[in-house]
């Protein structure tokens, strides 16, 4: 066993006979449960209440290397938008990469079904959105292969 409680319980559970069919449908429907509460998560919580209309966030999930990357981009960013607040959304693992960077106002918990959305994020109609400027790099690096080639290519760094 892992020592984890859950999966002892479930363990157990299997070995006493319980139906496999009653087991997934119980954990079809938690998962559906838990979606329906992130749902009713409040985005704006994970921004400070005297800066709306100054924001600007960038969303960089995952991977230790893109985000220590991303990191050279800041100063120009606050540069451009010198009076707006950078935040910086990863996955929480990774805040202490950010954690004393100073052109980061705060690193805020990347949450996908939300933070890919740039019009629920920047506004739309009647939603005035949460932040200014949507940053989402990733997506053209982790989540779409925007790059293939069958042929050897040759690259080169020109100094």
């Amino acid at each position: 066993m892992s020592g984890d409680p859950g999966e002892e319980y479930w363990m157990k559970e299997l070995a006493a006979g319980t139906n496999r069919e009653y087991i997934y449908k119980y954990f079809i429907q938690e998962a559906k449960r838990l979606n329906a509460r992130n749902e009713d998560f409040d985005l704006q919580k994970l921004f400070d209440t005297d800066d709306e209309g100054r924001r600007v966030l960038y969303c960089m999930p995952e991977s230790i290397g893109d985000i220590f990357m991303s990191t050279s981009l800041f100063k120009s960013i606050k540069k451009l938008y010198p009076d707006k607040n950078l935040y910086v959304a990863t996955k929480p693992e990774y805040f202490e990469v950010l954690a004393a960077n100073k052109y980061v106002h705060k690193v805020i918990p990347y949450i996908d079904s939300y933070m890919k959305d740039e019009l629920r994020m920047t506004g739309q109609q009647n939603h005035k959105g949460y932040v200014d400027v949507l940053y989402l790099p990733f997506y053209g690096t982790q989540r779409i292969i925007n790059y293939l080639s069958k042929d050897k290519i040759d690259i080169e760094l020109n100094e």
